[in-house]
């Protein structure tokens, strides 16, 4: 049983270049990450509001559910941990099996996330009555639906996706598009979260779905089963559609090299500030990977366990193919420009 982890966390979330071009748009994208003094609970999450004219304060949608995840996902780690016996500082039992994770714990999880953003919004909404400017570009039939009251959070719909580590096991929720990708201490890259057919182009499943919670995938991983991943890292749609469809998972894992590489980098160079001057970096990238990519909004959050990182760096430069030493930097997709969205 792994007793201890140093986690570090970053997220960024910024404007898509081309929604930069209609004064009225937003960033529909929020982010978010926690690591806590300890360094034994650690999580990141990503949310996406759809931003099309029916659901209009997806902003504030994607906000709730962030914070919302957020807030239940810290609870339920707090119980899961107090029920092994003397909290994160003090394991006396092994998690739960893999069985009760995905048939109950996660499962009773994603129904607290899930009520918990309706009613955010409900109170949202209560504050904030929908006005008449907002009403007049949605479609006729969401109109008279508003005006009656009814389905009122489709307003405010968008994708979700958390990751979440303790000491000895990690695991990921996700509702919609974007993705997940977790890297292992033998330098294999995954994304074990299963996809959602039901995402495809524009389309996309959302937590305001009549059946969100039936299509929230789940992901858990105890380390005793599968060593728990170095880095673990979550995107909104904007950064995936960035590259090509059929590269897609190659192209991430290479975004994400990279990126780690330049945490590294920056760590050697400034032991003490090195994390927060990679963060900052990551951060300023994102505009321009949306520029050069699918201008659209743009999020990205991760879990990183920097000793490990070091450990695996030898291996992070072989496949990136750069020697020992020599300064990474992050770079934008080179070779793919879609159409603007």
């Amino acid at each position: 049983m792994v007793e201890t982890m140093n986690y570090q966390v970053f997220n960024a979330h910024a404007q898509g270049e081309n929604h930069k071009k209609s004064p009225e748009k937003e960033c529909q994208d929020f982010s978010l990450s926690y690591v806590d003094t300890s360094k034994t609970r650690a999580i990141a999450i990503v949310a996406d509001g759809h931003g099309s004219d029916n659901c209009f304060r997806s902003a504030t949608g994607s906000k709730i559910a962030s914070e919302q995840a957020f807030h239940s996902i810290f609870r339920f780690i707090g119980t899961i941990e107090g029920d092994r016996g003397g909290g994160i500082f003090s394991k006396k039992t092994p998690p739960p099996p893999q069985e009760k994770w995905e048939k109950t714990l996660l499962p009773g999880l994603v129904k607290n996330i899930v009520a918990a953003w309706h009613t955010e919004v409900e109170k949202d909404h209560k504050a904030k009555p929908f006005s008449t400017e907002e009403i007049a570009c949605v479609a006729e039939k969401y109109q008279e639906r508003y005006r009656k009251g009814e389905q009122l959070y489709r307003a405010y719909g968008t994708t979700l996706i958390a990751a979440a580590a303790a000491s000895d096991y990690w695991f990921g929720i996700h509702i919609g598009d974007g993705k997940c990708t977790a890297c292992y201490p033998d330098g294999s890259w995954e994304q074990p979260i299963p996809w959602d057919d039901k995402c495809f182009l524009n389309v996309t499943t959302s937590i305001c779905d009549d059946d969100a919670i039936e299509r929230v995938r789940v992901y858990y991983r105890n380390c005793t089963e599968k060593e728990m991943p170095v880095m673990v890292f979550i995107n909104t749609d904007g950064v995936d559609d960035s590259y090509p469809a059929g590269d897609n998972e190659k192209h991430l894992a290479g975004l994400y090299r990279t990126i780690a590489l330049n945490f590294i980098d920056e760590i050697k160079a400034n032991p003490k500030d090195g994390f927060e001057n990679g963060k900052k970096q990551a951060k300023e990238f994102l505009p321009d990977l949306s520029r050069r990519g699918s201008g659209d909004d743009v999020s990205i959050a991760a879990l990183i366990d920097v000793d490990a990182l070091k450990m695996l760096e030898p291996i992070l430069r072989q496949q990136l193919g750069t020697e020992q030493g020599t300064k990474s930097g992050i770079t934008p997709p080179q070779t793919y420009n879609p159409a603007p969205q």
